[in-house]
């Protein structure tokens, strides 16, 4: 597992851009831990909320880039 999670952050590290890193991370996790939804958000802490930044299993429509409270 060690070594999967080691190949992950090296892929994550080596994109482009962030929308891309935070993708490949939702997608080897899920496949890491065999799991169909994994998500990132991102925490604003003056506003007390969090903003669905990438997901897999779960539709972002569902969570639009709006804040989801503490």
């Amino acid at each position: 597992m060690l070594t999967r999670l080691r190949e992950i952050v090296e892929k994550v590290a080596s994109a482009p851009r962030l929308n891309e890193a935070l993708n490949i991370l939702v997608t080897d996790i899920c496949l890491a831990m065999d799991t169909e939804v994994c998500s990132v958000y991102l925490a604003d802490h003056d506003r007390r909320c969090y903003y669905l930044m990438a997901t897999r299993g779960v539709e972002k429509t569902a969570w639009p880039n709006r804040c989801a409270g503490v």
